[in-house]
């Protein structure tokens, strides 16, 4: 049987393995498929031999099948059976869990493991990249057959830190290859993201970086990314030749739609720049992962409804979404005279209505209602009017149509009637996820006079042109 090193997401896997469950071990079956990931477990049971599982969700099982490890987070229970083969002495027992996601280890490692990071393979890379001076460097170096002796030469296409969690380092994995006997001789150099940390961190740290950098790919891209494979880096004083890699069901997460290019391409070091498109500002890299989980949750909330099928849903979800990030509150009154008059007078409103609860609640939500001026329509028109003019003039929807457009969310979603061809509501979803992209750009620091020459580029970005 030809040895696994690395495991794809693309590949079906099983594997026998030994399941931990404190002291004892029993007889497990892992099945591994993009669509999903099981574990069976089963085995006798004696006196002084008991099975802890039951038929119960469990955060992590280690298993192992003598050379290698797997970790097994977040485990669904699916089924169970048990019974007695011989009364009194022993029974048996068969447990089936669904698995979220998996670390497959190449060699024996113990409870505790942590990691240093992950390198992703996924195809849209070479795309977004595009032909490179730095891919004309490595081959040049092959060339003149300098490639692994240069230790000055770094293939490496860009390094950003990311502060408090690490470096994003996009690199080529350069390899040289001969054989005789299949007539080949070349260099191989395909392209890796890599997210290294600045200290080691629990698996759990691991996948919830891991989960943001596929959002904000898939975000960049323009489509749910489709990751080959996912390698893990861990401390290597201890493990100097094993390698490890992260499994999970990928087509639970991603659903991967028609696509002709990236949205963003790199535009870095361009060997031909063909588009004259501005070059993605690196350093959103960090600028992501800065922000807080609320709001580095909006990119995953945006793939989730990229992806329904329901053009309402999508409608709303994108709105939902633009509404929250173009927010502006704006008082009606001045806040501290409004203040000092509630304190003076709060006395005397308790003392005329007799109801100091009710009073109190009232006053208290003032500062509130004082601060909502501006309502849903005015701040979203207020960020369409600050996007570039050259970009607005070519649009079928203009400033005047966002209150209707408003109108019509609060219809559907108060489940009021309204008329509206599926044709008519597409382009309004198109328009308010074309709005939601630059304000997602720009909450990376990204400015609309940067987007707007890629905006085109947005799936069904030609629906809202105007083709007058």
């Amino acid at each position: 049987m030809e040895e696994i090193e690395i495991l794809e997401l693309n590949k079906k896997y099983s594997f026998d393995v030994r399941v931990q469950d404190g002291e004892n071990r029993f007889s497990g079956r892992l099945e591994l498929s993009p669509d999903n990931i099981t574990l069976t477990v089963k085995g006798e049971t004696t006196e002084g031999r008991e099975c802890n599982f039951g038929f119960s969700d469990i955060e992590e099982i280690w298993c192992d099948d003598y050379t290698k490890s797997y970790i097994l987070k977040n485990l669904k229970a699916l089924r169970a059976q048990s019974g007695v083969l011989e009364h009194n002495k022993i029974g048996f027992f068969e447990y089936v869990y669904e698995v979220d996601y998996l670390v497959y280890f190449t060699d024996r490692v113990y409870q505790g493991q942590k990691f240093r990071g992950f390198s992703v393979d996924f195809e849209e890379t070479k795309s977004w990249i595009a032909h490179t001076n730095t891919q004309e460097k490595i081959l040049k170096h092959y060339e003149e057959k300098k490639l692994l002796n240069d230790k000055d030469f770094d293939p490496t296409q860009f390094r950003v830190p990311l502060q408090g969690v690490g470096h994003i380092i996009l690199g080529y994995n350069v390899s040289a290859h001969y054989s005789a006997s299949d007539f080949s001789s070349g260099v191989h150099f395909p392209p890796l993201l890599h997210l290294m940390l600045s200290e080691e961190r629990p698996l759990d740290d691991l996948k919830e970086l891991y989960d943001r950098f596929y959002n904000l790919m898939s975000f960049i891209i323009g489509n749910d990314i489709s990751v080959s494979s996912l390698k893990i880096a861990f401390d290597t004083t201890m493990y100097s030749t094993m390698k490890a890699s992260l499994y999970y069901a990928h087509t639970k997460y991603c659903r991967q739609r028609k696509s002709r290019y990236p949205l963003y391409p790199l535009g870095r070091d361009l060997r031909f720049d063909t588009f004259g498109y501005p070059e993605f500002d690196i350093s959103a890299f960090d600028r992501f992962y800065s922000l807080d989980n609320d709001d580095s949750s909006k990119w995953k909330k945006y793939r989730k409804y990229r992806d329904m099928d329901s053009i309402e849903e999508r409608f709303l979800g994108y709105f939902r979404l633009l509404e929250s990030l173009v927010y502006k509150s704006k008082n009606y009154l001045d806040e501290e005279i409004l203040g000092s008059l509630t304190d003076k007078f709060k006395s005397c409103l308790i003392k005329r209505f007799d109801d100091k609860r009710s009073v109190n609640s009232f006053l208290k939500g003032l500062p509130r209602y004082n601060a909502s001026k501006y309502n849903t329509a005015k701040c979203i028109g207020d960020f369409y009017k600050s996007l570039p003019a050259e970009i607005r003039d070519k649009w079928i929807f203009s400033n005047s149509d966002i209150t209707g457009i408003c109108k019509l969310r609060n219809d559907i979603t108060h489940a009021n009637d309204y008329h509206e061809t599926d044709n008519s509501l597409y382009k309004k979803s198109v328009f308010i996820e074309t709005l939601l992209v630059f304000a997602l750009y720009e909450k990376l620091g990204i400015p609309s006079d940067k987007v707007a020459p890629i905006i085109h580029r947005l799936d069904g970005h030609d629906h809202i042109m105007d083709r007058g």
